[in-house]
């Protein structure tokens, strides 16, 4: 079908204003502070970036958020005490945040959503990783964050000072031009910042270890060649699952509105959508049970070796988590994935993923079996 092409953005005229870049963080919610913590830091090995604990996300000097990164990027998630309400009690995923390329894409962004009647709750620049953002809701209630500018992390690990980030919280406007990095540094010296004899945040990292020590472990497991804490080194988010009353009614929702494209349906008519103009998933849509809530069905992260999986699997085990499964994946057009699935400490669902044909590896046809669990050697063909 030809869609007319009545926007511009940077010097392209397309029929959509909005195309995210990348699926940047999920935001879950938590019951235990330390046990997340715990979970996140020491079990699965993610960076703690940064804490959230100003009157604004929820009152007191006591850390209330948590945000953990497992590269550079400033987090892939984003962890809520159960107490901060979404506007429906039944969804039981804070957000899902997606990369906007461009500044300008995001202030069109802003429009479009709200001419399509989707109005933003509120746009804001408040938060640890400094980034824009704008936040509305799908038709199910899912809420979704568009970000440019998320903050990376150096060597150091060490997040930017809250005081370099402008803050704003306005209804249905973003600053034209937005601060640059060098006025912001200008601004925080000549209020007397010690800018450049500060390396830490307000709510510094310490805090992590002043509420739960890190655990002392020797570097004594083989990951992928290297000697790490664990057997495993998670890579990024990869895609996240949502379960959806009205299937149809979602698949037009991100189609249309977000600029994600379909590129395959799972055994059970679950739609696999993307980005870009790969085959790449970021975001799979499968039909609830009609008695269900719409809710996340797990969010998904990517690790860089089978070996590594195989490892996680054993390595868990042992440290009390229990893993819900072991095996393929229910679609199998989803790039051939094995994954191992667990909870985490307030129950949401966490997958472990690895796929071969994402890595250029190609997986040989008679090792592929309807065998329980994963595979003790993978037998692949390098892709041309």
């Amino acid at each position: 079908m030809q869609v007319e092409s009545r926007y511009t953005v940077n010097g392209v005229r397309t029929s959509r204003p909005l195309k995210p870049m990348s699926l940047s963080h999920v935001g879950l919610f938590y019951d235990d502070l330390k046990e997340t913590i715990k979970f996140y830091r020491d079990t699965l090995g993610l960076e703690v970036s940064d804490f959230g604990a100003r009157s604004h996300l929820g009152g007191g000097e006591a850390p209330r958020l948590v945000f953990v990164r497992a590269g550079t990027e400033h987090h892939c998630i984003s962890l809520f005490p159960r107490d901060m309400k979404m506007p429906r009690d039944d969804v039981h995923m804070q957000h899902a945040a997606w990369n906007i390329r461009t500044y300008s894409e995001l202030m069109k962004a802003v429009d479009f959503v709200t001419e399509k009647g989707y109005r933003p709750e509120f746009l804001v620049r408040r938060s640890p990783g400094g980034n824009y953002a704008v936040y509305f809701f799908d038709p199910e209630g899912n809420r979704i964050e568009l970000a440019y500018g998320l903050e990376l992390i150096g060597w150091q690990g060490t997040p930017k000072p809250y005081e370099l980030w402008s803050k704003f919280l306005v209804e249905g406007t973003l600053p034209k031009p937005p601060i640059t990095p060098a006025e912001e540094e200008i601004e925080v010296i000549r209020k007397g910042y010690d800018y450049f004899g500060s390396t830490k945040c307000s709510y510094t990292l310490e805090k992590a270890y002043e509420l739960l020590p890190a655990p002392k472990v020797p570097k004594r497991y083989d990951a992928s060649g290297e000697g790490r804490p664990r057997p495993f080194k998670i890579e990024r988010i990869r895609y996240y699952s949502l379960t959806c009353q009205d299937l149809a009614r979602q698949h037009k929702f991100y189609q249309e509105i977000m600029g994600l494209r379909t590129v395959g349906r799972g055994m059970k008519g679950e739609v696999l959508m993307s980005v870009g103009f790969g085959n790449e998933t970021e975001l799979k849509l499968v039909k609830s049970p009609a008695h269900e809530s719409p809710r996340l069905q797990r969010a998904c992260f990517e690790l860089r070796s089978y070996g590594e999986l195989l490892g996680a699997a054993a390595y868990l085990r042992t440290k009390g988590v229990r893993v819900v499964y072991e095996g393929r994946g229910e679609s199998p057009s989803l790039h051939n994935e094995l994954c191992i699935d667990i909870a985490d400490p307030s129950g949401n669902p966490i997958r472990l993923t690895f796929s071969p044909d994402s890595k250029g590896m190609k997986e040989k046809e008679q090792s592929i079996t309807d065998s329980p669990g994963l595979p003790p050697l993978l037998e692949c063909e390098l892709s041309d």
